[in-house]
């Protein structure tokens, strides 16, 4: 250990009063120290520097003494301690593990040097110590901390933490830092992880137990910016849900590889709503960590992937198919562009509309549920959140809510097209809402609003006679949903800035209207990657552009 400071943080004095450890006094002045450890298993050397120098060096595979009986050579500074080894105390393997996560936590790094929630949640101020947060909880279930001991600056017991049983004091509470780390099960963090660990809390759930418990002061709350998805530095973060239900980002890092973090800065991930039962209302589909481990398609098979996915499932005729799947690979990257179109299978009941709808969003970018019976504030308020890809089923409407949803997709056409509303409670104070996205929409009669009606990439199924289609989707449709979801968003995260969105195609000379090639140019920025579906592209143009003046010359004002 080569700074004092971090000797004294890590509380490694603990660990060198148990051991053979040696204090040098640099021509500075300042302190080093040499801890001598054995362990079962061989430790690989690693250096941990920051801000370019070393401040530890964990030295094994025989570069030094890791085990006792092995012959060094006359003048070794060890040479006297290795037929000794009970002067040398034990430790498992994962102690290395231990001291370089403390390590992390104390510079406030993630393992992999970038800034992590460790550092985000330093800025939640404690009113009360975590000692007493922690005894709190550990009380509230009829318990008390076992084997305590208050050592001054730290305090000891054995892991309170439900998933760890603890034989001997391995929780460490550091009052200076407010924080706790346990050497047996890895554990540690702040008062938040804390609360997160014993209780299964999500970060916002940790946050309004401290709150109502008067343990934290309001305002820092306001210090977090929720954001599902975001680019920072030319990358792409996108939010994730572990199969446990724990909110993460995942990113590219310097190495290539997509890893998952707990937050950046001052920026959180949104969480979902929570039913009455207590379970999370998974009104809005995300990757899952299998991301960081899933196949990275090449291009042509993530398309055939998903063309082949959405016909597996529903009965599309060609075209149908090939626009459903471009206008999914379009939500992923339509934050590159300031205009959006919007696609909508249109049919009466029982032509599969429905089903078209679910299995083509499915796989679309952060699609939120919103059904024909959601309330408009509450689904505009929703979407507020995520700006993902707005799913919008049964969207047949009348009076009041036809006309609010006609305004709300007329707006979210166009990027800074805000929608206001007053405040029922305080009409002095108006509420601002963003509703530019992409957004998926099933009905079955087209919008009496031609200005809306222009802003549609419509499908018109039909009744399937194809006994292949399953009449339900099981277990193995939202599990192939999820695999290609993940697939879909590892291709994002790699080729994010691979897909400019100034570069679109030149519509001129096919005699397409301009509010149509406002609809149709900026979808077509996919077609850097996919530029076999250009011709495909245009030809539906073209057939949208009959139907359009069709549909305007049997209406009177048209």
């Amino acid at each position: 250990i080569d700074k004092e400071e971090v000797f004294s943080a890590l509380n490694l004095g603990v660990v060198a009063a148990k051991t053979y450890t040696e204090e040098r006094t640099t021509e500075d002045g300042s302190k080093r120290y040499h801890i001598l450890i054995r362990t079962t298993k061989p430790i690989l050397t690693k250096q941990l520097k920051f801000d370019e120098k070393e401040e530890i060096s964990i030295r094994g595979e025989n570069s030094l003494l890791v085990a006792g009986g092995t012959p060094y050579a006359s003048g070794s500074a060890y040479e006297h301690f290795i037929t000794s080894p009970k002067k040398i105390a034990a430790v498992d393997p994962g102690f290395f593990t231990a001291v370089e996560k403390l390590w992390n936590d104390y510079h406030g790094l993630g393992e992999k040097g970038g800034k992590s929630f460790s550092k985000l949640i330093k800025s939640v101020t404690l009113k009360t110590d975590i000692l007493s947060v922690i005894r709190q909880c550990v009380e509230s279930e009829g318990k008390k901390l076992e084997d305590y001991t208050d050592n001054g600056d730290y305090c000891q017991c054995r892991c309170p933490l439900p998933h760890h049983t603890d034989l001997q004091p391995s929780f460490t509470i550091y009052k200076k830092t407010n924080s706790y780390y346990c050497f047996g099960c890895s554990k540690g963090g702040n008062v938040i992880t804390f609360l997160k660990e014993f209780y299964g809390f999500t970060i916002g759930e940790a946050v309004n137990r401290l709150k109502e418990t008067g343990a934290i002061k309001e305002e820092n709350e306001e210090r977090f910016k929720r954001k599902a998805h975001f680019e920072k530095g030319g990358r792409l973060y996108l939010e994730i849900l572990t199969r446990d239900e724990q909110y993460k980002y995942a990113h590219l890092n310097d190495s290539d590889d997509v890893e998952l973090i707990d937050g950046v800065d001052d920026i959180l991930p949104v969480e979902l709503p929570v039913t009455k039962e207590g379970e999370l209302a998974l009104i809005v589909k995300m990757p899952d960590e299998n991301v960081a481990s899933s196949t990275l398609l090449s291009p042509v098979k993530l398309l055939e992937k998903i063309k082949a996915h959405i016909s597996k499932y529903c009965d599309l005729p060609e075209l149908g198919i090939q626009l459903g799947t471009y206008y999914v690979l379009f939500t992923w990257f339509y934050t590159k562009v300031n205009t959006v179109g919007y696609l909508r299978f249109l049919a009466d009941t029982g032509k599969g509309k429905s089903r078209m709808l679910t299995v083509v969003s499915d796989i679309c970018f952060y699609p939120t549920s919103a059904g024909g019976s959601s309330s408009f504030s509450g689904m505009m308020r929703t979407q507020e959140y995520w700006h993902g890809t707005l799913v919008m089923d049964e969207a047949d409407w009348t009076g009041d809510k036809e006309s609010s949803i006609v305004k709300y997709l007329n707006a979210g056409f166009e990027r800074d097209k805000y929608f206001i509303l007053s405040n029922k409670n305080d009409p002095s104070k108006q509420e601002v809402f963003d509703p530019f996205s992409t957004k998926i929409i099933a009905m079955r009669e087209p919008f009496r609003d031609n200005a809306t009606e222009g802003r549609l990439l419509s499908i018109s199924p039909h009744e399937t006679t194809k006994a292949s289609i399953p009449i339900l989707l099981g277990k193995e449709y939202y599990e192939e949903a999820a695999e290609l979801r993940n697939e879909i968003a590892r291709f994002v995260l790699v080729h994010w800035n691979d897909v400019d969105g100034e570069k679109m195609l030149d519509f001129r000379g096919l005699g397409i209207e301009p509010r149509l090639q406002q609809l149709a140019k900026p979808l077509s920025i996919i077609f850097q990657m996919w530029n076999d579906g250009e011709e495909i592209f245009k030809r539906y143009i073209l057939k949208r552009q009959k139907e359009l003046k069709k549909e305007l010359k049997a209406d009177c004002i048209g």
